[in-house]
């Protein structure tokens, strides 16, 4: 019996799996261990392996390393479309940190091994809460069956409308990143302007020592009351990266 076909239809999935671990939410949060990682792709590779069809004959190395390149591209762009909506979330809080002023008080992510400020570390919690509360690991799952039954690992095929999708959710991501921390960043501009304001006709009562509480306090207030709008925006583009991946949220 001849395993070579096997053994290169396997690779194949094996490696489309990989770069969807290393590109997905979650999935590519190295506060996951390698091991369990490594373990959850194989298994993976093996559940989904007798939906695909294996070929009589292998193909010459030279065409199976175009088409693990191939299912890399397919696999990293199949991340990238939900793991752009965490991105852009994340964004708002760095830069709500460094309007705040505590960009510089970093804590260590284990979600990435890099010091980020608080407010970035508790955006990416919540992307990911949020993520994982809408089932979005199984959104992963289904999104590799479907792909795994519209392009074959065999096929030498990159799917244009995957490309296309990846950058309507950057776009997408991009406006949902201004849309919710514009009305963050002008609450704070405001408390700026008060701030010298003060600082200018009360001279006496060192108003800038304690602008950076007062920033603090404004910033958490004003998360607080639009919090479930953000949360409401965040749920609509997940729904929108697993519409454009597996056909519906």
């Amino acid at each position: 019996m001849n395993i070579g076909p096997f053994v290169q239809v396997f690779l194949l999935v094996l490696m489309r799996l990989a770069a969807i671990f290393m590109a997905a939410p979650v999935l590519s949060d190295r506060a996951l261990p390698v091991m369990v990682r490594t373990a959850l792709c194989f298994v993976l590779t093996l559940l989904v392996l007798p939906l695909v069809s294996i070929p009589a004959r292998p193909v010459p190395w030279i065409v199976f390393s175009v088409q693990a390149w191939i299912q890399v591209a397919l696999g990293f762009l199949q991340g990238l479309v939900f793991s752009v909506v965490l991105t852009a979330f994340q964004m708002i809080g760095d830069a709500l940190d460094l309007s705040v002023g505590i960009n510089m008080a970093t804590v260590f992510d284990q979600s990435d091994t890099t010091p980020h400020a608080i407010f970035s570390v508790f955006f990416r919690i919540i992307g990911s809460l949020v993520f994982l509360s809408l089932d979005g690991h199984l959104w992963i799952i289904a999104s590799i069956l479907r792909s795994l039954q519209l392009v074959p690992p065999e096929k030498m095929v990159l799917p244009v409308q995957l490309v296309y999708a990846v950058l309507d959710q950057i776009g997408g991501a991009v406006a949902l990143s201004v849309s919710m921390g514009l009305p963050l960043l002008a609450m704070l501009a405001l408390a700026d302007v008060a701030v010298m304001v003060l600082s200018r006709f009360l001279p006496q009562l060192q108003i800038l020592q304690l602008s950076l509480g007062v920033k603090m306090l404004l910033a958490l207030f004003t998360l607080l009351w639009l919090m479930p709008w953000v949360l409401e925006r965040l749920t609509c583009h997940y729904q929108t990266a697993a519409s454009v991946l597996v056909g519906g949220p």
